[in-house]
C-alpha cells in the first residue's frame, strides 16, 4: 500500500549560527495519502517528478516552512540547490550554502519509501523510554547556585547582568562565577570588589574554555548558565529550579528575548540549552568524560549545544520551562570572530549526524575514542559499583515519606508468593503501579522445581526487559546462576535487582551460628537483600552484607479494613499465629515459650479467649479468607512474634489486627515506636502475660476508649502500612540506590 511520510523542516539556531535542519514526526503511524487533489498535492506532484527525474530542491536558509506529503515521497518546497538522489538509495542531501545536512530518508524516487531509523523502538522491541539517568549526585553542596559565564571588555553589559541576577535569587544561597578574558576596562576590579562574585582569570579563547573553568570551581547544586549581555527576570530562577524535584530532569531550557521574540533553541528537531540550568554533578561528569567541555572543538558557539546533547544521551531530560531571560545581543568583533571559525569547523553535525544519537543506548555519536570508551562504560552499567553504600540513610521511618505516588516509573518483574491462601491483590495492585512502564507476575510457588522457576524468571526478564526485578523469596528458591543471567539478558543499566524475605526462622535469622547461607550466596549477584525488621539488616551488614536494607511489610486493604459499624463480639481476646516447635527455639532471645505462656494465661483467665492456629491441639487453623473477619468480631487480639529483640520486626498479623480496627496487646519489641507504634494511644503494650491478661479485663471495663485505640490504630495502618505506601518506601530505596535521594 502506498504510504505517507510527514517531514517538517525547521529553521533552527544551533549556537553557532542558524542552520536549516529536518524534523521527523513521531506522533501518529504511517498512513495511506488522500486520494483527493490539491494544490498542495499537485505542487508535489511536480516535485515528485522531479526525484524521478534525478533531482530534488532544498530549503534555503530562511526560508518559509512547509511541510509537503505525496504518496511514497517527502520533499521540502523551497527554493534551494538541486541535488540528485544516490543510484544506491543513500541517504539524500540538502546543501545550504556552505553547510550540509543528510536526511534520515531515502530519497531514491520509489514510490514507497523506509525510515532508517525509528523513535519508536528500542532492542527487543521496547519502546524508547529515558527511565534511569546514569550520573548519581552523590555530593553534599555548599550552595544551591552557581551562576556562571564569561566577558571581556563589557564592564557595563557585566555590571548590568550580575544586578539582575542579584534581583532575581531571592533566598536561593548563590555565587557568580565569571571567567574574565583579560580585560582592562576595569571589569577585574569590580569583580573582586563584589563579594557574591568569583573572578576566573582567563584568556581569549573563547566562551567555552571559559564555561569549562566556571564549571569545575562551581560550588552550587545547580549551575545557570547566562552571557554577559543576558538579563534575568524576578522570576526566573523561581520559576525554574522547581523542575528539578523531578530526578530525571537534566537541565532546564529557559526562553529568552532576542530581537523582539521569545524563543528557545533547536538542533535535530529537540530542544537545546541556550540560557539555563542543569545539575552540577551532570555537568562536571560530562566534562569529565568528553575532556574538559570540547574545548578543542569549539571556542565560542556550539559548546551548549553539545552539554544538551550529553544530558539526553545519558538519560536525562530537557524540560522546557516558563522561566525567561533577557538577551541585549551584543555581537562585538571577537564573538563575530569565534562564530566564523566555529561555523567552518562544522564540528556538531560531525559528531551528531543523527538525531537517535541523542538518545539513551542509541548508537554512539562520532566523538573521539577517549569519549567513545568512557561514553561505553557508563552505558554498560559499570559505574555502579559500591552504590550499595548509599543504602544506609535509605531506611525508611515513619512520616518521613509523603504517602504520595511512586517517586519512578520502572518496568517490573515481579516473582511473587501465594502464601495461606493469599494471592496479595494489594501488592500486585501497588507493584502494578510502581511498574507504570511494564509490568509482569510470576507465582513461583506454582513452579515445583527451582530451575523451572529460574527459567521463567530469565525468560520473562529477557522478554520484558524490566527496570526493577523484585523476587518474593523465603529460602533457596530461585538458583544465584537464573540471576546472572538476568544481567546478561536485560540491556538496561539502570536494572536493580532485589531478594526480599518477609520472615524470621531458624533457617533465615542473621545471628551468629545461623549463618542464612542461601541469603549469603544471593546477596553478591543482587542490587538489594530486603528484610522486614532493621534488627535484621543491622546484623547483616555488621557480617558483611552491605546490600541489605529495610523494608517492611504491607497488608490488603481490602481485605483488612474497619468495619463500618459496630459488629458483635464472639471473642473478647484472639490469637491467631502457631504454635513454635522446639527448632524456633535455636533463634537467639526467642519468645517461643512466652508465646506458649501468654496463651496459656488467657486460656486460664476466664475471658473468652479465641486460638487459631497450628501446634495448638484442637485449635482451628484460620487461613486469611476469614481472618479479617475473626479480628472483627473480637473485642481485642494479642500479638507476639518469635522474637522481640530484633528491631522493628513482628509478625505480620500484628498489622492486620491493627488494620481492621481491633484493638490489638502488643508484645513490647525493639524501636517499635518506629512503626509509630504508641502505648495506650493506638495499641496496648505489655511485656509479661500476667501484664497483657490485666491489661484485657481493664480495658474491657472502658468501652471508649478501647475502641478509640482500635480507631487510631487502624488510622496509623492505613496511613503508613499499606502496600501502596510500603512501595512509595521501596521507590525512595531504589532512588537512594541509585544515588538520586
Amino acid at each position: 500500500m502506498p504510504t505517507t511520510i510527514k517531514l517538517r523542516v525547521k529553521t533552527m539556531r544551533l549556537g553557532m549560527g542558524t542552520r536549516t535542519a529536518p524534523v521527523i514526526g513521531t506522533g501518529t503511524p504511517l498512513q495511506a495519502a488522500p486520494k483527493k487533489t490539491t494544490q498542495t498535492t499537485r505542487t508535489t506532484q511536480k516535485a515528485a517528478k522531479r526525484v524521478k527525474s534525478g533531482g530534488v530542491r532544498g530549503h534555503a536558509q530562511g526560508a518559509k516552512v512547509v511541510s509537503t506529503v505525496i504518496r511514497g515521497n517527502v520533499l521540502p518546497t523551497a527554493k534551494g540547490r538541486r541535488v540528485k538522489p544516490t543510484s544506491t538509495g543513500e541517504q539524500g542531501v540538502f546543501r545550504m550554502g556552505r553547510n550540509t545536512l543528510r536526511l534520515p530518508h531515502r530519497l531514491d524516487g520509489r514510490r514507497r519509501q523506509r525510515p532508517i531509523f525509528d523513535f519508536g523502538k528500542l532492542h527487543g522491541g521496547i519502546a524508547r523510554e529515558l527511565l534511569h539517568p546514569l550520573i548519581p549526585d552523590l555530593e553534599d553542596y555548599d550552595l544551591t547556585l552557581s551562576i556562571i559565564f564569561g566577558t571581556f571588555q563589557r564592564r557595563n553589559l557585566l555590571q548590568g547582568c550580575v544586578e539582575s541576577i542579584r534581583a532575581a535569587v531571592g533566598n536561593v544561597s548563590y555565587e557568580i562565577i565569571v571567567c574574565d578574558g583579560g580585560s582592562h576596562d576595569g571589569s577585574r576590579q569590580w569583580l573582586t570588589d563584589q563579594p557574591d562574585c568569583v573572578l576566573i582569570e582567563g584568556d581569549l579563547s573563547g566562551a567555552v574554555p571559559a564555561f569549562n573553568a566556571c564549571f569545575n570551581k562551581a560550588k552550587g547544586r545547580y549551575i545557570l548558565t547566562l552571557n554577559d549581555d543576558a538579563r534575568l527576570l524576578d522570576t526566573t530562577i523561581k520559576d525554574a529550579l522547581p523542575e528539578f524535584d523531578d530526578p530525571t530532569v537534566g537541565q532546564i531550557a529557559c526562553k529568552f528575548l532576542e530581537k523582539g521574540s521569545w524563543k528557545r533553541q533547536q538542533v535535530h528537531g529537540m530542544t537545546y540549552v541556550n540560557f539555563g540550568f542543569v545539575r552540577s554533578n551532570l555537568a562536571k561528569s560530562i566534562a569529565g568524560i568528553c575532556g574538559g567541555l570540547w574545548a578543542t572543538c569549539y571556542q565560542t558557539y556550539g559548546g551548549d549545544t553539545e552539554l544538551s546533547c550529553w544530558v539526553r544521551r545519558l538519560g536525562y531530560k530537557i524540560v522546557e520551562s516558563d522561566s525567561k531571560v533577557m538577551h541585549h545581543e551584543h555581537m562585538d568583533q571577537l564573538r563575530s570572530k569565534n562564530l566564523r571559525t566555529d561555523r567552518k569547523r562544522g564540528q556538531f553535525f560531525h559528531r551528531w549526524p543523527s538525531p537517535e544519537m541523542l538518545h539513551f543506548r542509541g548508537p554512539l555519536p562520532n566523538v573521539t575514542p577517549t569519549e567513545a570508551g568512557a561514553l561505553s562504560t557508563i552505558e554498560s552499567g559499570q559505574l555502579q559499583s559500591g552504590r550499595s553504600s548509599r543504602l544506609g540513610k535509605a531506611d525508611p521511618k515513619i512520616g518521613e515519606l509523603p504517602p504520595t505516588a511512586p517517586l519512578w516509573p520502572e518496568r517490573v518483574v515481579h516473582m511473587h508468593l501465594w502464601t495461606d491462601e493469599d494471592p496479595q491483590a494489594s501488592l500486585a495492585a501497588s507493584m502494578q503501579a510502581l511498574g507504570s512502564k511494564g509490568h509482569h507476575r510470576i507465582d513461583w510457588t506454582r513452579v515445583g522445581e527451582m530451575y523451572e522457576r529460574g527459567r521463567q524468571l530469565v525468560e520473562a526478564c529477557a522478554q520484558q526487559q524490566p527496570t526493577f526485578v523484585f523476587m518474593q523469596l523465603q529460602g533457596n528458591n530461585v538458583p544465584v546462576e537464573a540471576v546472572q543471567e538476568i544481567r546478561r539478558v536485560v540491556k538496561d543499566p539502570g536494572l536493580v535487582i532485589a531478594s526480599w524475605s518477609g520472615d524470621v526462622g531458624p533457617g533465615q535469622g542473621p545471628w551468629h551460628g545461623m549463618r542464612d547461607t542461601w541469603a549469603y550466596a544471593m546477596a553478591p549477584h543482587v542490587d538489594l537483600m530486603l528484610f522486614t525488621g532493621t534488627g535484621q539488616v543491622n546484623l547483616h551488614r555488621s557480617r558483611g552484607m552491605h546490600n541489605a536494607a529495610y523494608l517492611q511489610i504491607g497488608y490488603d486493604i481490602d481485605r483488612y479494613f474497619r468495619a463500618s459499624s459496630p459488629q458483635p463480639k464472639s471473642h473478647d481476646v484472639v490469637m491467631l499465629g502457631q504454635n513454635y516447635q522446639a527448632h524456633f527455639q535455636q533463634i537467639p532471645d526467642n519468645d517461643v515459650q512466652a508465646r506458649r505462656d501468654v496463651v496459656g494465661a488467657f486460656q486460664g483467665s476466664g475471658l473468652r479467649f479465641g486460638l487459631f492456629g497450628p501446634n495448638w491441639g484442637n485449635a482451628p487453623v484460620q487461613h486469611q479468607t476469614g481472618a479479617a473477619d475473626t479480628y472483627r468480631r473480637s473485642a481485642m487480639a494479642l500479638s507476639i512474634s518469635v522474637t522481640s529483640r530484633l528491631a522493628r520486626y513482628s509478625s505480620d498479623r500484628l498489622i492486620r489486627s491493627m488494620a481492621t480496627g481491633c484493638p490489638t496487646l502488643v508484645k513490647r519489641f525493639d524501636d517499635m515506636e518506629g512503626w509509630g507504634l504508641k502505648d495506650k494511644e493506638n495499641c496496648l503494650v505489655w511485656e509479661h502475660p500476667a501484664q497483657a491478661v490485666d491489661l484485657a479485663r481493664e480495658y474491657l471495663g472502658k468501652t471508649e476508649e478501647l475502641e478509640e485505640i482500635g480507631i487510631k490504630g487502624a488510622q496509623l495502618m492505613l496511613k503508613h502500612h499499606t502496600w501502596r505506601y510500603r512501595i512509595t518506601e521501596l521507590s525512595a530505596i531504589l532512588a537512594a540506590l541509585r544515588g538520586y535521594r
